[in-house]
């Protein structure tokens, strides 16, 4: 979102301002979305996984619960 705002304003100085963040978090901000559109900001703050990172997680998962661990 923050990045579409950058590209929106003219004043970048303002911008910062309103989010009370430094100018140079935007610039690193626009270089990663431009780096990697779809895998650098997934949401919800889940970062995405490989297919294998998603298997360890289930499988920590399963041994936890198998073995009553919380």
């Amino acid at each position: 979102m923050t990045v579409e705002l950058s590209k929106s304003r003219e004043n970048l100085v303002v911008l910062v301002k309103e989010l009370d963040i430094k100018i140079g978090l935007i610039y690193r901000w626009h270089r990663e979305f431009l780096d990697k559109r779809e895998g650098r900001f997934p949401g919800h703050g889940k970062p995405k996984q490989t297919p294998e990172e998603a298997e360890i997680a289930y499988l920590r998962k399963a041994f936890m619960r198998a073995n009553g661990i919380q």
